[in-house]
């Protein structure tokens, strides 16, 4: 499982002469020109913004296990600044607490350009979703489906996952929240 956070699109991105191309920006300083291959280019809706993806896919790929099954899951983070962890929705994690995914209390973030391994045994059998425990991050597309299938399935089925989408980034959406509520400064004496 690789981690990008997609820098690359939402003002970055313009069409040009039918081509899709970087406009430098203050973290890409160089880049004006560069040709962008419109496949790597991940809208959701139509609108352009910055989101997250897993192994270049948006919602993350589906994990199908059978249950009982021992899942190991590599995580590199490739975010530029912030860690990451991945929360797995469900599972149980007996005598696995560690991999649960929760940040700061059961797991410490996975730095920048770090790698974790997650192994934990998948019970109960269920449609169950991983995703990102820290920040915002799932909601800019840190998220995917994971089944646990107690028999092996003879009759095809879909899954389908609804989420919110915003045309802004879960930062600017954060920040500009006029209900957000301001903590004022504490002073320990």
């Amino acid at each position: 499982m690789k981690l990008i956070y997609s820098n690359d699109v939402s003002n970055l991105v313009e069409l040009k002469n039918g081509h899709l191309e970087l406009k430098s920006t203050y973290l890409r300083p160089n880049v004006n020109g560069t040709r962008v291959n419109a496949s790597d280019v991940i809208t959701a809706d139509g609108y352009p913004r910055n989101m997250i993806v897993v192994n270049d896919e948006f919602p993350g790929p589906t994990l199908e296990v059978m249950e009982g099954a021992q899942v190991v899951v590599h995580v590199t983070n490739k975010f530029l600044t912030e860690g990451t962890t991945i929360h797995w929705h469900g599972m149980h994690m007996r005598k696995t607490s560690w991999m649960e995914g929760t940040a700061y209390i059961t797991q410490c973030p996975i730095l920048p350009n770090e790698k974790f391994t997650y192994r934990f045994k998948a019970e109960p059998a269920g449609t169950y979703w991983y995703h990102s425990q820290l920040s915002n991050q799932w909601t800019d597309g840190l998220y995917g489906l994971f089944i646990v299938n107690r028999l092996t399935p003879t009759t095809p089925f879909l899954a389908m996952v609804l989420s919110d989408w915003q045309h802004e980034d879960a930062r600017t959406v954060d920040i500009t929240n006029p209900y957000r509520i301001e903590y004022p400064y504490v002073y320990l004496y």
